[in-house]
């Protein structure tokens, strides 16, 4: 793959994520008392909605704005790695998460589990338990040794097995070498 240009604006990461939600100002303060975040700015409008929103998590910038009500609702889910996953995920349930996945260790040496917050935004804590880089199935994931069961386990079977039920990834690597 070519080497790409940086071409965000500094302090901004290639793929921003940008959370529409019905009360950003609530999200903003669930995500500064859940994950340390640090609150960048918030534009209202005259209608009295945020029209856009700013915190830092760490060094990535989120974006947010209220949402009009004749849009969709737009759900999201975001990761955030965290030094202490265990610690992150109780302040974001006593933040008012609600657990959608208790904390656990996962396939690909991470820990973490998934919380629903306030607005109904999905968030991932998870804490990387181990260095290994690839388990050597192709795929580009960190993970720790045989994460491939996992992958068997959890990916859809239309788009995880090939013609001879063999699991494969996404990308079509064979998910067990």
């Amino acid at each position: 793959m070519p080497e790409q240009a940086n071409v965000a604006p500094e302090g901004y990461t290639t793929v921003a994520p940008w959370v529409v939600t019905d009360d950003t100002g609530a999200f903003l303060d669930f995500v500064t008392q859940a994950f340390g975040g640090e609150e960048l700015g918030r534009v209202p409008t005259e209608d009295g909605l945020i029209g856009h929103g700013e915190i830092r998590v760490g060094d990535t910038i989120v974006l947010a704005f209220d949402r009009h009500s004749d849009w969709p609702t737009i759900p999201s889910l975001l990761r955030v790695f965290v030094a202490d996953a265990d610690k992150t995920f109780s302040q974001a349930v006593e933040a008012g998460g609600q657990v959608i996945t208790a904390l656990a260790d996962d396939a690909f040496g991470q820990r973490g589990g998934r919380i629903k917050d306030p607005r109904q935004h999905g968030w991932s804590a998870a804490l990387r338990t181990s260095l290994r880089t690839t388990c050597g199935s192709g795929c580009r994931t960190p993970c720790t040794p045989r994460p491939c069961a996992w992958l068997r386990r959890h990916l859809k079977p239309s788009s995880a097995v090939d013609t001879t039920g063999a699991a494969v990834l996404p990308s079509g690597q064979p998910a067990d070498p």
